[in-house]
């Protein structure tokens, strides 16, 4: 399964036409959880989940630490860091998730507010695609169809103990999804796209950088 760079430059296009439709608000959720993309082939990954909880917050300061330097490099490990913060705004934003209320997996005790911008995010991108054109090659061969991950409205621990399994998607059926935003079709992009595109993301990290 292949993904030309071309195509990755068009989403993350569409993305920023998004949110400067939508505007970009502040953050509300902090605590996310994630499986390794190391353990995507893993079929006991889906019995017996090795969880990675992470922190948007720490991804956002991370992320802007390397923006506010001039001659920041972009490490490719920062590719999930992004895939975490466009799971949180595909989340906050998706309008069945209007009764996003103050859980475990906020962050109330922080006085500092989680918010990256637009333009920060156009900087992120064009920073994500010069390190894929850096790596000598027009399109990235995904290996893997598979990947496992813990949808975001169960990134609460709470909604986590209650369905603790994590569910399994097809990076190839996201792919063709996100296609339908390319020639000839130029389909709006949604909320949902954000999260097709953050997995692709994080696997396009493991071709690139294997954990």
């Amino acid at each position: 399964m292949q993904i030309t760079i071309k195509e990755l430059v068009h989403y993350c296009h569409k993305i920023i036409a998004k949110l400067k439709r939508e505007k970009l608000k502040e953050l509300q959720t902090n605590f996310y959880m994630a499986i390794g993309t190391e353990h995507w082939d893993n079929v006991q990954s889906i019995k017996n989940p090795e969880i990675y909880v992470g922190s948007v917050y720490d991804e956002i300061e991370f992320i802007q630490s390397v923006l506010n330097d001039s001659d920041g490099i972009f490490p490719i490990m920062y590719f999930d860091y992004v895939a975490a913060i466009l799971k949180a705004i595909s989340y906050e934003r998706n309008p069945a998730n209007k009764e996003l209320s103050q859980k475990t997996f906020f962050m109330p005790f922080q006085n500092k507010k989680m918010q990256i911008t637009t333009a920060q995010l156009v900087m992120c991108f064009k920073k994500m695609m010069d390190v894929l054109r850096e790596s000598d090659t027009m399109e990235i061969n995904i290996l893997t169809d598979r990947y496992i991950f813990i949808p975001a409205s169960r990134w609460d621990p709470c909604q986590y103990i209650d369905n603790p399994l994590p569910d399994v998607g097809s990076l190839h059926q996201e792919i063709t999804a996100l296609r339908r935003l390319y020639k000839p079709n130029n389909a709006p992009c949604t909320f949902e796209d954000f999260n097709r595109v953050s997995h692709v993301f994080m696997a396009i990290r493991e071709v690139l950088c294997p954990s």
